[in-house]
């Protein structure tokens, strides 16, 4: 009785240490972690709970790895070019933005432009005064930097 007792103690703390670990995007101290910096560059340090820690990790800027924190400095430079080209949402005007394309023929995904002139509902800034001006912002940025940074869309 008491081995089974013990074995059901040893699964339980094990299966309770996979859920911390699963649920619990914090660090431990001493753990390395990336942060982006001035000009979305990349730096580094090690965690200690300090007060700068936590207020990176609050606000969505600390990562457990260089990749995770380079591919978020590259989103944030994308949008931000997005945002550079177009503008607000206008009421009552023509606001030509961004679309998704998820049924093209070749299953392709591919990026297509809409008007809308009463409902804001593009995450950002995203919206231009003609679909020439639209696709110019999709040729300066790059239709793959769209494709990846705004719509999370992977080449395959």
């Amino acid at each position: 009785m008491q081995d089974k007792v013990m074995e059901l103690i040893e699964e339980f703390e094990a299966r309770l240490k996979s859920l911390k670990e699963e649920y619990n995007n914090e660090f431990e101290c001493g753990d390395l972690y990336f942060y982006i910096i001035d000009g979305c560059y990349v730096g580094q340090k090690n965690w200690y709970k300090e007060y700068v820690d936590k207020r990176r990790y609050e606000y969505g800027n600390a990562f457990k790895t260089r990749e995770e924190a380079e591919f978020e400095a590259e989103k944030r430079r994308a949008l931000y070019e997005l945002k550079q080209l177009g503008r607000g949402f206008r009421p009552n005007e023509s606001n030509y933005y961004i679309c998704l394309h998820h049924d093209s023929p070749d299953n392709q995904k591919k990026l297509f432009y809409k008007s809308m002139t009463e409902v804001e509902h593009v995450y950002g800034d995203y919206y231009f005064d003609s679909i020439p001006k639209a696709k110019d912002a999709v040729y300066r940025i790059g239709e793959e930097r769209i494709l990846k940074y705004l719509f999370r869309v992977e080449e395959e």
